[in-house]
């Protein structure tokens, strides 16, 4: 399938939209800087059109995961590792408590594929 190519998500590509995220808005700022003008190109790329392609890279592999029957019967609850987010604001403002919520990472485990 040709959209495995660029939708399927693999630990390479994940790194890769890290990376990709955290260079646009190091050159947004750096145009903005160095230049002096406000572009609009890289917030964009870094706002708009590289978390909507990682969304629907994550729909898609988790649909392709479905079909192939590679998921955990209980893939669902991997869902629930969203809420380890609430915990990232904790540990920028060193608020240990809040900083628990980054536990809730480990749910994202029942989307791990299973092998048969």
């Amino acid at each position: 399938m040709k959209s495995n190519k660029y939708f399927y998500l693999s630990l390479r590509r994940i790194f890769a939209f890290i990376i990709l995220e955290i260079l646009f808005v190091m050159l947004h700022n750096a145009v903005s800087v160095f230049l002096g003008i406000e572009e609009a190109l890289f917030f964009i790329l870094a706002v708009l059109v590289l978390p909507i392609y990682f969304i629907i890279s994550i729909a898609y592999t988790l649909i392709f995961l479905y079909k192939n029957k590679k998921l955990r019967k209980d893939w669902y609850l991997g869902f629930l590792g969203f809420l380890g987010f609430q915990g990232l604001n904790g540990i920028m403002n060193r608020d240990w408590w809040i900083a628990v919520w980054v536990v809730w990472f480990v749910w994202f485990i029942y989307w791990k594929p299973v092998r048969k």
